[in-house]
């Protein structure tokens, strides 16, 4: 296998791995919707475990609105700074840097998936009395 080839095989799993979190906190929102009771007919009444992860679900999905949002804008303002300021097309390379931020939303959205799953297994623990 070849970098090019590694490279492909990289960025579809990583955009496999975000829309598998996306849908996972999409539905780890109903989960803690029904938990809840629909929310008490709009009576709005959460465990302390449930409110967590329903914000640890809402920043999950922030963070991987803002991945995207930054990875779009970075790489059109670069690409565009190369073609007009630069006089460059074609092959270039670009700072290992401008990912970075790309990959702490890409962690933080993770971190954020596993904490709020892990808050709503507490919940339903504490619901079910398993231990």
């Amino acid at each position: 296998m070849n970098i090019s080839e590694a490279r492909e095989v990289f960025y579809e799993a990583s955009d496999m791995a975000s829309d598998i979190a996306r849908k996972l906190a999409l539905a780890g929102i109903g989960v803690v919707w029904l938990v809840a009771g629909g929310l008490k007919a709009s009576g709005v009444t959460l465990t302390r475990e449930e409110l967590w992860a329903l914000i640890l679900l809402t920043a999950s999905l922030a963070m991987d609105l803002a991945q995207y949002l930054y990875k779009t804008i970075a790489w059109s303002i670069w690409a565009w700074w190369k073609e007009n300021r630069a006089g460059q097309d074609g092959m270039c390379g670009a700072p290992s840097s401008i990912n970075y931020p790309t990959w702490w939303f890409f962690t933080l959205k993770m971190l954020s998936m596993a904490a709020a799953y892990g808050f709503i297994i507490i919940d339903l623990i504490q619901r079910l009395n398993v231990l």
